[in-house]
This record gives structure tokens, C-alpha cells and sequence, in this order.
């Protein structure tokens, strides 16, 4: 299994301010990721048109750009799934601070029920916390022939199997988008 980590985003929110780069505790939240993802897969691949990323590369790390910019977390999405070499593969948004192992080893314990496994607290899904299976590129092409980026119809129309969380698990999903959020972590 390979882990890839989805960091492309404008954060037009934070004037451009690369999320993944935001400390938590001192360490940068991508490099929690990357440290956490290396514990289950060979290679981790980090999806970002950001070069503030590029001290990350190393032997089992690679960056490679959006096959196709300005679409979103899709574009992400089909550029890593395009890029790897394992059919199943641990997708993050590098915006979300507390990963936790219980939770990566959860999506895993499900990862042969469908081709794609996330996580579902309450009536919200999180889309870019999951496992993802390279049969679901052929929808994803699809979606974006018609323009259509938004990460909930893919599952939709994908095998997709969701996890039940509880509110007392909502810390897991936290991510950081705004200021304001990014101030509440520090």
C-alpha cells in the first residue's frame, strides 16, 4: 500500500499559506503525516504544485505536480491515484492535524470491502481521510470530463464503504482552513 498525501490547495482562506507547513506542536502537520504513513506503506506520494514541500523528497517520499490544476481536490485525486503503483492507497488532506494510528488502522481493517473506505461522523464524510482503490480512476475521468469535481459524487458512484464514527471521535477530523481554526490549534 502507498500513502498519498493531497497538499495542492490554494488555501485562498489563509492567503496562500501552505496548510501542510502550519505547526502543530512545533512539527509541521505534513511531516505527522508523512512520519504516520510511513509506518504502512512504501512510498508516500505528496500531490502539490507548492515547491515549499520539496525538502520531503527522500528515498521513499516523492512530490509530483496535479496532472491537471485548478480542479481541486479531484485533480489531487486522480494525479496520486495515476502516479502509484499499488492498487489500494491511504489518501490524507494534509490539512488535518490529528491522524491518528487507531484511525489508519481502521480504514485498513475495511480496505478489502470496497474500493474506496472513509471515515462518516455524523452526517459528514471526509472525503480526503481514506483508502482509495485505482479502480475508481475510469469516475474519476469521468467526473472531470463533465466538470464535475465534487469528491462526494465519486462516492457516489464508486464501491464506497463508510466508517461510523462518534461525536467523541470529531477531534480525529479537525482540519484547518481558515485563521481562525489555525489560531484554536496553537
Amino acid at each position: 500500500m502507498n500513502g498519498i498525501i493531497i497538499a495542492g490547495g490554494k488555501a485562498t482562506r489563509l492567503n496562500g499559506m501552505s496548510k501542510g507547513l502550519i505547526k502543530v506542536n512545533g512539527i509541521p502537520i505534513i511531516e505527522n503525516q508523512k512520519k504516520l504513513l510511513e509506518k504502512y506503506c512504501q512510498q508516500i506520494i505528496i500531490v502539490s504544485n507548492d515547491s515549499s514541500y520539496d525538502y520531503l523528497r527522500n528515498d521513499n517520499t516523492v512530490i509530483i505536480s496535479d496532472l491537471i490544476k485548478d480542479i481541486g481536490p479531484i485533480g489531487g485525486l486522480l494525479s496520486g491515484l495515476s502516479f502509484t503503483t499499488e492498487e489500494k492507497n491511504i489518501v490524507l488532506a494534509c490539512d488535518m492535524p490529528y491522524i491518528s494510528d487507531e484511525l489508519i488502522q481502521d480504514l485498513i481493517d475495511y480496505k478489502d470491502n470496497a474500493d474506496v473506505v472513509v471515515p462518516k461522523l455524523l452526517e459528514n464524510v471526509h472525503t480526503l481521510c481514506g483508502i482509495y482503490s485505482k479502480n475508481v480512476l475510469p469516475i474519476i475521468k469521468q467526473q472531470i470530463e463533465i466538470m464535475d469535481y465534487k469528491l462526494k459524487h465519486l462516492l457516489n458512484r464508486a464501491n464506497t464503504f463508510y466508517i461510523e464514527y462518534s461525536e467523541d471521535m470529531k477531534i480525529l477530523f479537525t482540519n484547518i482552513n481558515t485563521f481562525d481554526e489555525f489560531h484554536k490549534l496553537n
